[in-house]
């Protein structure tokens, strides 16, 4: 039970750093620093935090021969990785930190549908899960309400990120399992890295002032809290609550992600979006029930 719960603790901590990142980001925007510098740095400095410690890890431990198709795919499914940061700020610009968010969590009806396509099989409880997490969504979006403010430039950016977002959960936990978690992660983001610079292209130079300290030290936050901490975390935690536990607890990030807009941006979050957010994570607790009973 220790175990456990400490295991619990370093999920619930890896969680709430990814919690983080759409708020900074959202705040060096107002503050005139332009997305595609701020990506570009996150990349950055994560892919040279990774080569660091893949160097270190490599002089402590001997290394296998690494397959050539595995690499290949990590690169290929880690141009998801860089899609997912580009729609999600993105759709910072239209829409609150609050909304984005729940619009990143439809990859959890989306990676149940992907689930589904891929095995042939069918769980009720699963299905009724994902239908759930919609229900909640509109609920925290606040369809019903009397006047909906619904902006679709940022409704489609934000399926994107979540689309794109199912596609890297899949490569994290099907491709290159032989490779360590750090290998792993290394070939995700130079992946992310090259879709970046094919995205954002010349802007990331022409826009951006890389001798400004704070910029840098935007970037280098979120190369932290979205590249080096969450996977070191998880790594570390998953092994002792076991992934149903787990997953339920990555789930955290949502509400991390509202409480940090709410007090650093002071976005309004209405007690009925606080609701579809419970429906969330109750559907999410309802899809994982059998992982965690076993």
């Amino acid at each position: 039970m220790y175990n456990k719960t400490i295991g619990s603790l370093w999920v619930i901590i890896g969680a709430s750093c990814y919690g983080l990142l759409a708020t900074s980001v959202k705040k060096a925007s107002l503050e005139g620093y332009h997305i595609s510098g701020l990506i570009f740095l996150q990349f950055f400095f994560g892919i040279l935090c990774l080569l660091l410690m893949d160097k270190k890890k490599q002089k402590k431990t001997s290394t296998s021969s690494i397959n050539s198709k595995a690499k290949k795919k990590l690169l290929l499914f880690g141009t998801s990785v860089g899609l997912t940061s580009c729609f999600y700020y993105l759709s910072l610009k239209f829409i609150p930190v609050s909304t984005s968010i729940v619009l990143l969590m439809q990859t959890v009806w989306m990676g149940v549908a992907l689930e589904i396509f891929l095995q042939r099989k069918i769980e009720n409880l699963k299905i009724f899960g994902s239908l759930m997490v919609i229900l909640g969504t509109f609920v925290a979006l606040n369809v019903f309400g009397e006047k909906p403010k619904i902006n679709f430039p940022g409704l489609i950016l934000g399926l994107l990120s979540s689309l794109s977002y199912t596609a890297t959960l899949y490569a994290s936990n099907q491709i290159g399992l032989d490779l360590s978690p750090i290998k792993r992660s290394k070939y995700l983001m130079f992946g992310g890295g090259i879709l970046v610079l094919i995205f954002w292209n010349f802007k990331i130079f022409t826009e951006n002032n890389f001798l400004d300290p704070l910029f840098l030290g935007y970037g280098l936050f979120l190369a932290l809290f979205g590249t080096i901490f969450p996977p070191i975390f998880f790594n570390i935690g998953f092994p002792k609550t076991g992934i149903g536990l787990g997953s339920i607890l990555t789930s955290f990030e949502i509400p991390t992600s509202i409480l940090a807009a709410h007090i650093v941006l002071q976005e309004q979050v209405l007690p009925v979006q606080w609701l579809g957010v419970a429906i969330i994570l109750l559907s999410i607790f309802l899809i994982q029930w059998r992982n965690l009973k076993s």
